[in-house]
């Protein structure tokens, strides 16, 4: 008893179209609308006491690259504006993913003798970010690596807009 090559060819059609119809329905799940741009406030994370800082989604459909640029002006002792640039890898499902970055931190330091100092800056952490919501929450642990041999692990927390 064998199985004639006509049946193995109506086999073969019926799992093709089974399978091609599972890929569209996980399709249809992975590419929400998300948007690619955010404008969000951190404290206490990569630029000292806080910074502003607009995002914008470079590539990247289920797992995203993203492009971080910020600013923070403070006055301690002196003024200090410090830039952070980072890239950002964003992965998981919907409203909840793991946010992984790197990047660098350039402060110019305004003394009596000005200066520029830069750092190796890191995050790893969460975002809450819905795809078709306009509200962005991130939490991430924060190393940064100075010039000048000073290592400093901060915590940061994020709130914005999505757009």
């Amino acid at each position: 008893m064998g199985v004639s090559v006509i049946q193995m060819k109506k086999v073969l059609f019926v799992i093709l179209i089974l399978s091609c119809t599972q890929n569209l329905f996980a399709q249809k799940k992975d590419t929400a609308s998300f948007s690619k741009s955010a404008v969000y406030a951190e404290v206490l994370g990569v630029a000292y006491y806080y910074s502003i800082n607009y995002e914008r989604i470079l590539v990247g459909k289920k797992d995203k690259l993203s492009l971080r640029l910020g600013l923070s002006v403070i006055k301690d002792v002196v003024y200090v504006s410090s830039f952070p640039v980072m890239l950002n890898y964003i992965s998981g499902d919907r409203n909840n993913r793991f946010e992984a970055g790197g990047g660098t931190l350039v402060s110019v330091i305004y003394s009596s003798n000005p200066y520029l100092e830069k750092a190796l800056a890191f995050s790893l952490g969460y975002r809450y970010q819905r795809p078709n919501g306009k509200f962005l929450f991130r939490a991430a642990i924060t190393p940064v690596i100075y010039s000048s041999n000073y290592f400093y692990v901060g915590a940061g927390i994020s709130f914005g807009y999505v757009f």
